[in-house]
């Protein structure tokens, strides 16, 4: 447990071993780097200091770098008294794998460069998600957005797990094959389905494009 008052870097060729019950704090304006590896079993969060004047803690997977997780254990803030956020930003692979139930990113703004693989349980991006990159969701698995998500026209959802847009704000491009839009959803600005989408509920806000070959249900 304690806080990581420092920048610290996961050199290439080097594991860092995140493990046990108790929170670990990454400290304002402070960058954990990573462009080795890192596991983490541990069930306690990984959380943001959450001091009112400070700034954000970041975590940057870099080109090369690997963040495995490998239990259910969340990422989030110290405190929920102040608007404060844990930033990720990955270049690499971010990987849930472990435990079969969910890891939820509360007060998380996940950036996406790399490729994001589920392998095992539910990925929870509670609060955003820019996705410039890969998501893998493996069969019986799945991802959930909540709050914000937007796709640029590089992104690509593949797998033939389920991405659960659940009273989420979506713009831009969303492709892949296994959407489905829940009551409360709502799309936003110039939105461009590039794959399968189940409609449930929830509004158009937007110019909707179903792009050739793509299919929607309603």
């Amino acid at each position: 447990g304690g806080e990581v008052d420092a920048n610290l870097t996961v050199a290439p060729g080097a594991t860092l071993y995140i493990e046990g019950s108790s929170n670990k704090v990454v400290g304002g304006s402070r960058h954990i780097a990573v462009a080795g590896a890192v596991l983490w079993s541990g069930s306690g969060e990984i959380q943001s200091e959450s001091d009112y004047m400070g700034p954000d803690g970041y975590l940057d997977i870099l080109p090369g770098g690997l963040f495995d997780v490998q239990s259910d254990a969340d990422f989030g803030i110290e405190s929920a008294t102040y608007s404060k956020y844990l930033h990720i930003n990955n270049q690499g692979t971010f990987r849930k794998s472990g435990a079969g139930g969910e890891t939820l990113l509360y007060r998380v703004a996940f950036s996406n460069d790399g490729l994001v693989e589920v392998t095992s349980g539910t990925l929870n991006f509670d609060y955003q998600l820019v996705n410039n990159g890969q998501v893998d969701v493996a069969s019986g698995q799945k991802v959930v957005c909540g709050s914000t998500v937007r796709g640029s026209a590089n992104s690509v959802f593949t797998g033939s797990g389920t991405v659960e847009l659940d009273g989420a704000y979506v713009g831009g491009y969303l492709r892949g094959d296994h959407f489905e839009h829940k009551l409360g959803t709502r799309l936003t600005g110039d939105f461009e389905l590039q794959g399968k989408m189940t409609w449930a509920g929830g509004e158009v806000d937007a110019n909707l494009t179903v792009a050739p070959g793509a299919t929607l249900y309603i």
